[in-house]
């Protein structure tokens, strides 16, 4: 080992809590016209005019009566005098009679005014030979009425209804004791969601939909994963992992986008060799599944404000195939954004048959004349003794 690298772990100071129990999540971080009856319409269209009839003013009975009386009395002298002259005369002197003037009573007679002259039965008959003055048609006044239809009562416009802003969180089991999860926050686009997982916690950002799609790591059988989106609120997804107790896990979480990474040497492997599994060579998961080794998963993207970062080494325990011993060990690049200042991180370890446990660290960095070099940290992460089983 290096002097840099010598000093680097002699002046490391780290804080170990054995024992302490595993870290659980808080949950009770979450929890969030009417119409007027329409009249009858008219059925004429607007501007048709209605013909109405119009009451004229007729004579009074009693004018009519005093009008024929008059009349009659006329036509009985007319009558009276003609009937005697063609009796008396010769034919053709009776012819010459009808030409004879007839006296025509006065109407200032007295006997026009006197009730008992009045004949029992009066006619408004005419003689059909008589000539008689064409009928007087009654004028026809129209009236022009203006349609006045009842306009239909406008149905209501459909109201817009404003997106929902419920943010929705499903969990899905995968091999591996691996968890798809997925969150919809559709009024959060580009915003910075925590996830917690039995004391693991990492943050990531939504995309411009608000959604996030990630795979996680199961700590425990009976998994509760929470997603935190600050003001905006959260979700919470339940889901039983059934292979869980199949499997080792050892996490390491930090703040920052830089950070500590895990290390894990498989069966007396050396650096840069197969054997050797880190964020730099991390193994895909079907690894675990078919027996044949660890492998790592990196969650969190270091974007955001205050990021959280968390690292997490997976080893398949009741189905190995080989046997001995995976060492872990913490390193830290010392950068520009990590020299000189003490970083926070903390280590949780799962086993099947065994309780979790975590150490809380604390880094007292180097000062930046070491950037470049690696701070290194053993036995902050317990050994796996294995043994084949496959």
């Amino acid at each position: 080992m290096s002097r840099v690298r010598q000093y680097a772990v002699a002046m490391a100071t780290f804080s170990v809590a054995l024992g302490i129990g595993f870290v659980m999540q808080n949950g009770d971080a979450l929890a969030s016209r009417f119409s007027e009856a329409p009249r009858p319409s008219l059925p004429v269209a607007t501007g048709a005019v209605i013909p109405a009839s119009i009451t004229v003013p007729q004579p009074s009975l009693r004018d009519g009566v005093a009008a024929v009386m008059v009349q009659q009395r006329i036509n009985a002298g007319i009558t009276t005098a003609m009937r005697a002259a063609v009796v008396t005369a010769p034919a053709d002197v009776a012819v010459a009679a009808l030409a004879l003037p007839v006296a025509v009573p006065s109407f200032a007679d007295p006997a026009f005014a006197q009730p008992d002259a009045m004949p029992e039965t009066v006619s408004f008959a005419t003689d059909p030979g008589a000539d008689t003055p064409p009928a007087t048609e009654l004028p026809v006044l129209e009236a022009a009425f203006e349609a006045d239809p009842v306009p239909p009562v406008p149905l209501p416009e459909p109201l817009l209804q404003e997106p929902s802003c419920e943010i929705a969180m499903r969990a899905e089991v995968l091999p591996a004791a691996l968890v798809a999860l997925s969150v919809d926050s559709p009024c959060s686009p580009s915003a910075q969601v925590t996830i917690h997982h039995q004391g693991m916690q990492f943050s990531i950002v939504t995309d411009d939909a608000g959604q996030v799609r990630i795979v996680v790591p199961a700590l425990t059988e009976g998994a509760v994963f929470m997603a935190d989106l600050g003001d905006a609120g959260g979700a919470v997804a339940v889901v039983t992992v059934p292979d869980m107790q199949d499997y080792d896990r050892a996490v390491l979480q930090w703040q920052g986008a830089v950070g500590p990474e895990i290390h894990a040497l498989e069966f007396g492997a050396g650096y840069g060799e197969p054997g050797h599994v880190w964020h730099g060579a991390p193994r895909s998961a079907a690894a675990a599944v078919e027996g044949t080794g660890g492998f790592l998963m990196r969650l969190g993207d270091g974007a955001g404000l205050n990021p959280q970062m968390a690292e997490v080494y997976t080893y398949p325990s009741s189905g190995s195939r080989m046997s001995g011993l995976v060492e872990f060990s913490v390193e830290t690049p010392v950068t520009e954004e990590t020299c000189g200042r003490d970083l926070a991180a903390q280590t949780i370890q799962v086993s099947p048959g065994a309780e979790p446990f975590a150490f809380d660290l604390m880094l007292a960095m180097p000062d930046c004349t070491f950037t470049g070099e690696l701070l290194i940290l053993r036995d902050v992460i317990l050994d796996l003794t294995l043994v084949a089983r496959g």
